[in-house]
């Protein structure tokens, strides 16, 4: 019997050390590195309904806006690009404009808004712009500038007779065959810079 109820002692004793060593190890968790940190505050901007600019005369707001400096290892040049998402109760829209950071110069643009489409339904129609594309839309046009300024962004947009890039046959409205963007000015945009993103990391 003695030995007995010293075996259960012992049982119990080992049972709370590793209670305990299963609550220290959760306790003492890592912190997240300062690259990683710095990238969750300074890459996207949350808002709620804010005005952005006019698509063929009509208002349109959003909801998110974020951005992204990288390196085009195709144009070999560095790049800003700055998306605007209008959260809605059924799926999204989206602005992306992309600046050359040399110029400091819009040179792309792409749009998904949902239209009526020609069976009382709802299209995801999609307009792009970029320089490879210029000569398939030579009637489109587009313009603006940005500035960056730390680890925020100002910058405008113009865009002028934008086609459609696909289904044009089923839209409702004819006009929606072509979009024209005027009025777009934002400021105050965070965004990421992922070559600086990725020295900090490797200094931390």
């Amino acid at each position: 019997m003695k030995n007995t109820i010293i075996a259960v002692i012992l049982l119990f004793s080992i049972g709370s050390c590793n209670h305990k060593k299963s609550d220290a190890t959760i306790t003492h968790s890592k912190k997240p590195s300062s690259a990683v940190a710095l990238k969750q505050t300074t890459n996207e901007t949350k808002s709620k309904d804010v005005f952005l600019c006019k698509i063929n005369g009509r208002d349109w707001s959003y909801t998110k806006a974020s951005g992204l400096v990288d390196l085009n290892r195709q144009r070999r040049a560095r790049e800003a690009r700055f998306t605007f998402t209008k959260q809605l109760d059924k799926g999204k829209e989206y602005i992306a404009l992309t600046y050359d950071l040399g110029s400091m110069a819009l040179i792309a643009a792409d749009f998904q808004i949902k239209v009526p489409n020609n069976s009382v339904g709802i299209l995801n129609a999609y307009y792009v712009l970029s320089p490879e594309m210029s000569d398939k839309y030579p009637q489109a046009s587009l313009s603006g500038t940005v500035t960056l300024d730390g680890d925020v962004a100002e910058g405008s947009a113009k865009v002028v007779d934008l086609p459609i890039r696909w289904e044009a046959n089923l839209l409702a409205n004819p006009a929606d065959a072509k979009i024209s963007v005027t009025d777009l000015n934002f400021k105050n945009v965070g965004y990421s810079d992922l070559e600086k993103d990725m020295k900090l990391l490797l200094n931390d």
